[in-house]
């Protein structure tokens, strides 16, 4: 798949690649994909494909099991997206992806523990949004608020790959899509190493 890519050389630039509505990921190496929790979990653990699914629904069945020992309000059991948004929240292993809308709490995250170079991960919201609408038609309809509330200071958002055994890259995007708008509508900012040091000096 391909993303425009952007080399930060002076920190002034960070202030041009912000844009409204955009979300944003930070990770503390360039090299590696956009790759989920559950992802990376099953790679260490050398989970075989066919068996990943499987891993995951014990995941989220135990996780339903004893969570109302922990929380007051209890998403529908119809909720997938809420049940997993907690999950997230409270460290568990998912297939949701961490995003923010500011470029800065981004960057921040792919700085902090960086010792090579970093990447800023961006993508268009109205776009990805778009292209999620038909996937999760018929999907049961998260209570947003509650999903928002433990996250309001952070501004945090998802991006979720659809299909499990595909990482986030070509998961969330359409097929259908042309070239051209996947170029425009996701990107990678890479920040070298070399730029770190100035980034916590200013």
């Amino acid at each position: 798949m391909a993303f425009n890519r952007t080399v930060i050389s002076d920190w002034g630039d960070i202030h041009v690649l912000a844009k409204h509505g955009w979300l944003y990921r930070g990770q503390r190496s360039a090299d590696w994909p956009l790759q989920t929790s559950l992802e990376r979990c099953c790679n260490r653990q050398k989970i075989l494909a066919l068996d990943q699914s499987r891993i995951e629904s014990e995941l989220f069945r135990e996780f339903r099991r004893a969570y109302h020992q922990y929380a007051n309000h209890i998403p529908d059991a119809s909720s997938c997206l809420e049940w997993m948004s907690l999950m997230q929240h409270h460290g568990a292993p998912t297939r949701l992806l961490d995003f923010t809308y500011s470029i800065y709490v981004a960057a921040y995250f792919a700085l902090e523990s960086a010792e090579g170079d970093a990447a800023v991960w961006a993508f268009n919201g109205p776009w990805a949004l778009g292209e999620s609408i038909e996937r999760f038609h018929s999907a049961a309809k998260p209570n947003w608020e509650r999903l928002r509330e433990p996250f309001r200071e952070e501004h945090e958002r998802f991006l979720i790959p659809i299909f499990f055994r595909r990482t986030i890259c070509p998961s969330c995007l359409s097929a259908e899509s042309v070239s051209a708008e996947r170029t425009t509508s996701s990107s990678e900012r890479r920040v070298p190493c070399s730029r770190r040091r100035h980034s916590f000096v200013r």
